[in-house]
């Protein structure tokens, strides 16, 4: 992926500036990143100079380490990058998602509910089941994003052994059996 950036010296002399290009994610099941430097140039020029700066990011720049295939892993995740004087004098943003990424990873029974609600294949079958409950349908109580924020960080096994009188018995089983 690459980004470009035009500069222009405004200024009435030759000037040196280290141009950083920062990114942070919003990932569903991980909260809000730091922003990181994940590149930089730098950049002379005289004055009413401009010139155009290119950052090039591989697939690992925006990846993060998963505990549970024990690689890096890009996900689906809304990235903003950013360029400026420093990470509190940001001068141009811009946002890309990422929805295809490089490889989806099964879910486990160590999947939490954030993580099952961001799943490709894991939400349409968590909301499949939580309709289809002896209980009724339970969809609503993940329609919340109060709710979602307070239990997303719960293994889905905790959440359905606290629930078990309304999800029933072999909840999460079922639905790692119906995954892909």
């Amino acid at each position: 992926m690459s980004l470009s950036i035009t500069l222009t010296n405004t200024g009435a002399r030759f000037g040196k500036e280290v141009v950083p290009l920062y990114v942070s994610s919003h990932q569903s099941n991980r909260g809000y990143d730091d922003r990181e430097v994940k590149a930089f140039e730098k950049v002379g020029l005289d004055p009413g100079e401009s010139t155009t700066v290119t950052f090039t990011l591989r697939e690992r720049d925006l990846s993060r380490w998963s505990r549970r295939s024990h690689e890096w892993v890009l996900e689906t995740a809304l990235f903003e990058f950013a360029v400026g004087a420093s990470s509190r004098d940001l001068r141009v943003r811009v946002s890309v998602e990422i929805v295809e990424p490089s490889r989806i990873l099964p879910l486990d029974r160590s999947g939490t509910v954030a993580e099952w609600m961001a799943h490709r294949t894991g939400q349409p079958l968590l909301l499949e089941a939580l309709r289809d409950t002896p209980s009724g349908d339970l969809v609503a109580l993940l329609a919340d994003d109060e709710t979602l924020r307070m239990i997303g960080s719960f293994p889905l096994t905790r959440v359905a052994t606290m629930m078990s009188d309304l999800l029933g018995t072999g909840f999460v089983d079922t639905l790692l059996a119906r995954q892909p």
